[in-house]
């Protein structure tokens, strides 16, 4: 999984602060008057103040019932329900929502189908 911060320029950070706690059960890191650090699972996203133009961050989760929790908290703001995409190897989860300040946030979860045992010829 990737884990560098998302970096997000808001133009209200104690709004946007609140929606993400309320709204996805973020947790505060560290805050100053200009910057905000917060967690959702194993995601990290950073809030600077700054112009802002709408912007698309990715969430992507270690378990299906973390991102499931995470689209209840947010159905109020949902823009696509859950949906799935199945390969040979592989389902991913995806939903999105926006918040606030119109920045659209996409959901992900990736279930990865790992065989029991290798057939060799």
């Amino acid at each position: 999984m990737d884990t560098r911060p998302n970096k997000l320029l808001v133009n209200d950070l104690g709004a946007m602060v609140a929606f993400y706690k309320r709204e996805l059960g973020a947790e505060l890191q560290d805050l100053s008057d200009l910057y905000a650090c917060l967690t959702v699972g194993d995601n990290v996203i950073e809030m600077m103040y700054g112009n802002s133009d709408t912007t698309a961050l990715f969430l992507q989760f270690s378990t299906f019932d973390e991102m499931s929790e995470c689209c209840d908290k947010a159905k109020n703001h949902m823009i696509s329900k859950m949906r799935s995409q199945a390969t040979n190897h592989q389902t991913t989860y995806r939903a999105e929502f926006e918040d606030i300040e119109q920045n659209r946030i996409v959901l992900l979860y990736h279930h990865l189908f790992v065989p029991e045992h290798i057939e060799v010829d």
